[in-house]
């Protein structure tokens, strides 16, 4: 029994050790761009995952809030609201142009939310259509997926999917023209990361228990 124990613990510690060790070393960026045919210019939000011991759910040095100008009425926008006292954060309430967490687990799965989509009030609409595509992105390892979901549809819009996109996007996506003074009443969107386990790390988990059940049969 000492020995399938020390078999299967090495197993596990070979697991832990195999998968988050090069993954958590580096980190994982995500930058979208919203655009129109008739917009100015708008700035990409970001989305970034880091190690835990670098950074944490609540107000991170890169996380600036935005400071809201009248200007900004005439631009579509795709912020970041947070919300002082809920899912960890720990600063002050209002809209930030990043978000930056620490990364799932191997095998888990971790979400950025709140993530608003809107056009100015006095944006033009132009063909009717507001775009996101893919600014920038990098990701430091092969096994992270990442996938932008639609949590809401604005009041008064029809919209009938799709509503969830790998990333980095492949190419723009777009949703019907919505202006507002209120960026809560726009579209939200979540981005969920999954940390895939290394198969190196499963395939020693694995071999270690059939070792371990091979040990039991033996001594039966």
């Amino acid at each position: 029994m000492r020995s399938l124990l020390y078999i299967t613990v090495l197993g596990m510690i070979t697991l832990f050790d195999a998968s988050p060790a090069s993954a958590q070393a580096d980190h994982f960026m995500i930058s979208l761009l919203p655009y129109s045919s008739a917009s100015r210019p708008s700035l990409p939000s970001l989305v970034s995952g880091y190690s835990p011991e670098l950074v944490s759910d609540g107000h991170d040095p890169s996380e600036i809030p935005v400071i809201w100008k009248p200007s900004r009425e005439f631009q579509l926008q795709m912020l970041f609201h947070h919300t002082e006292g809920a899912a960890g954060w720990d600063w002050q309430s209002g809209w930030y142009w990043a978000d930056t967490r620490p990364l799932p687990i191997p095998g888990a799965t971790k979400t950025w939310p709140s993530l608003y989509l809107w056009a100015g009030a006095e944006v033009p609409i132009g063909d009717g259509l507001i775009y996101i595509k893919n600014d920038s992105s990098y990701f430091g390892f092969p096994n992270l997926t990442a996938r932008l979901r639609l949590e809401y549809v604005p009041v008064g819009i029809s919209y009938n999917g799709p509503w969830q996109w790998n990333l980095p996007l492949t190419s723009s996506i777009a949703f019907p023209y919505y202006r507002t003074s209120d960026g809560l009443t726009g579209y939200r969107f979540s981005i969920s990361v999954t940390l895939i386990p290394e198969p190196s790390g499963l395939l020693t988990l694995t071999g270690c228990l059939l070792g371990a059940a091979g040990l039991v049969r033996r001594r039966r």
